[in-house]
């Protein structure tokens, strides 16, 4: 079971579907392909019939293949876990992709609403369907007992609902999509920072989460953009967490020898591509960890 995560605002990862689509340009160097891939090919069968077929070799780079896979032998695991965790759910899909199933989004909602030692973070690109499902009913099971007594619920208080916003245009639309949606806590996650955000919304939003791209082909992302929206939300009263840097830094050593590492420029800043763990998590020489307040 996966807890303990390298997801550092989370104590554990509930992976309950697995497999997903592309639907936006933060999705382009999806970590969660790679994953998918590795977990496939593990010689624990346990493990890797989950994730069989779910990403493969398209021409030169692993893709998505379409298939979705909810796996319900995972429902159970939150329920074994006695301590008070923050659980990020679908680490490495998204629940509300079209091809899940309303009725086992409902079961997971079943488990989280039973399980209140733990806090749940509901990530999303498809904030469209999560307004339908918990706040207008989806038509195919507005007549269902257990949709009328999870719309009749929400609020939970155990459960953070939030967006991804890579740029402004999905920030524009996909915030605004979620603060309709009760919560306890909305959150928006910043990352890949693809852009600058410019001076943004924050109206009902509890925590913003900021981080630049990692992995292979990743993007460099301006200094200047996370400081922007972390002083917004100092302003706003806005818990804001920085993650990292992603895979360029903006700051390095005068005497290190970067003569071999690729390099551009960005807004007027020369980046280096030194890799995730040289360029750290650090924004203007300080760590940026801050939780909502309904944290606990």
């Amino acid at each position: 079971m996966a807890d303990g995560t390298a997801i550092d605002y989370a104590d554990a990862t509930w992976p309950v579907v697995a497999g997903c689509s592309r639907v936006s340009p933060g999705c382009t160097h999806c970590w969660a392909i790679r994953a998918s891939w590795r977990l496939a090919h593990n010689p624990n069968p346990a493990v890797s019939e989950a994730y069989r077929g779910v990403a493969d070799k398209r021409g030169d780079r692993l893709d998505w293949t379409g298939t979705v896979r909810c796996l319900p032998e995972r429902l159970d695991w939150p329920v074994k876990w006695r301590q008070p965790r923050r659980v990020f759910v679908c680490s490495m899909a998204d629940l509300f992709h079209e091809d899940v199933p309303t009725e086992f989004i409902l079961r997971v909602f079943e488990v989280m609403a039973g399980q209140h030692q733990h806090i749940f973070q509901v990530l999303t690109k498809r904030p469209e369907r999560m307004l339908r499902l918990l706040v207008y009913g989806d038509k195919m099971a507005c007549d269902s007992p257990e949709h009328h007594r999870l719309l009749c619920m929400m609020p939970l208080p155990n459960i953070w609902l939030g967006v991804t916003a890579e740029n402004q245009e999905m920030w524009r639309m996909r915030v605004d999509i979620l603060r309709q949606i009760p919560a306890v806590v909305h959150f928006v996650s910043y990352e890949p920072a693809l852009g600058s955000l410019g001076d943004v919304d924050l109206t009902d939003i509890d925590w913003v989460i900021a981080g630049g791209e990692t992995g292979p082909g990743a993007r460099p992302a301006h200094p200047d953009w996370f400081r922007s929206l972390r002083d917004q939300c100092t302003s706003a009263g806005v818990a804001f967490w920085f993650k990292q840097r992603g895979e360029w830094a903006w700051e390095y050593p005068e005497a290190a020898d970067l003569s071999h590492m690729d390099e551009t420029y960005l807004a007027g800043t020369h980046f280096y591509h030194v890799g995730r763990r040289r360029a750290g998590h650090l924004l203007d020489g300080r760590e940026w960890k801050e939780l909502p307040s309904q944290s606990g």
